[in-house]
């Protein structure tokens, strides 16, 4: 689990600007997200999460020859696709001076963060992605970083920091948020990036908006599924990835049988803003607070199901849930 460094973010929105993009050589600071209104090239718009059914809209909108923006983290990453908004999430390695490796676990875990740090970076230095948008969470270890994305067109804007440390203040804070003005020209950031991206495709008036890889961990990340890999990699970065997810899967299967994950064990919080219904939660406040932007939202997994209909969803005028089978890993 990352931690967060504290910065007392009562402090004026600058401040955390700033300090974000001190970490990027020539950053741009902008003062509205409605600054980033030029990079609009369609209507239309297709949020990825890392969930293995993050390619589902996108390759749909291709085979029937329409036209749509896209934005997304790792998994559009390798795509060789355009990307509007790339919400760059760098892996902060934790390879300071008082971490220590000490497991086969945590050794081929660095590796494959490792390895996937290095291609997501690079595909986010690249002409394909218009803009960069820089995760705003840095964590207190100062060594976090292996490598920082470098593009003409990184992009830090004002945020609206929801503070999460309790179900009491994480209603305050969206309340605040959806009650002002603010989620016109502030980037909402709570819980994680697909928020970050939902936030921004709304306060930029796109006529419509499709969502899809939002699947809970448990059933993998994009690039644990086999098929996906064969699809979205070139052959040379499958077999870095693939060598060292092997690895992986090993030495994690030795070191659960003796002691349990405590990434699952923090993940099992039970608290009502958990992770997915978070995502679905804010996707609901945001359709309230937009009702001229129609949202299709791709639903292939039976948790998110389940939390759709406790919500009610399908009871949003302007939001439409597709379901389909679960991708197999």
């Amino acid at each position: 689990m990352l931690l967060l460094l504290e910065i007392n973010w009562s402090q004026p929105e600058m401040l955390a600007q700033e300090f974000v993009s001190s970490f990027y050589p020539d950053s741009l600071i902008i003062k509205s997200i409605q600054d980033l209104q030029c990079y609009k090239k369609s209507q239309q718009i297709c949020i990825a999460g890392n969930g293995s059914s993050a390619f589902f809209y996108a390759d749909a909108m291709d085979s029937a020859n329409t036209d749509f923006d896209l934005s997304g983290t790792s998994a559009i990453a390798l795509q060789n696709r355009i990307v509007q908004f790339y919400f760059y999430e760098p892996h902060f390695l934790l390879n300071g001076p008082s971490h220590k490796l000490s497991s086969p676990e945590s050794i081929s875990a660095y590796a494959l963060h490792r390895i996937l740090h290095h291609e997501w970076t690079i595909a986010a230095s690249s002409s394909r992605c218009s803009v960069v948008v820089p995760n705003p969470q840095i964590p207190s270890n100062p060594y976090g970083y292996a490598e920082v994305v470098d593009h003409a067109n990184i992009v830090i804007p004002p945020w609206y920091f929801v503070n999460e440390s309790t179900d009491h203040l994480i209603l305050n804070g969206l309340r605040d948020f959806f009650a002002s003005t603010l989620c016109h020209t502030h980037i909402l950031n709570f819980r994680g990036s697909i928020i970050r991206q939902l936030s921004l495709a709304f306060a930029l008036g796109y006529q419509h908006i499709a969502i899809s890889g939002i699947d809970p961990s448990l059933q993998g990340f994009w690039y644990t599924i086999p098929r996906l890999r064969q699809l979205y990699l070139d052959k040379l970065v499958r077999s870095r990835i693939e060598s060292t997810l092997s690895s992986y899967e090993i030495s994690h299967k030795l070191c659960a049988l003796v002691s349990p994950d405590e990434h699952c064990l923090y993940e099992n919080i039970e608290t009502y803003f958990q992770f997915t219904k978070s995502i679905l939660l804010a996707l609901r406040l945001f359709c309230s607070a937009f009702p001229g932007t129609s949202v299709s939202l791709l639903v292939c997994d039976k948790i998110v199901d389940s939390i759709a209909s406790e919500l009610l969803l399908h009871k949003v005028k302007n939001l439409c849930i597709d379901k389909c089978e679960q991708i197999e890993a």
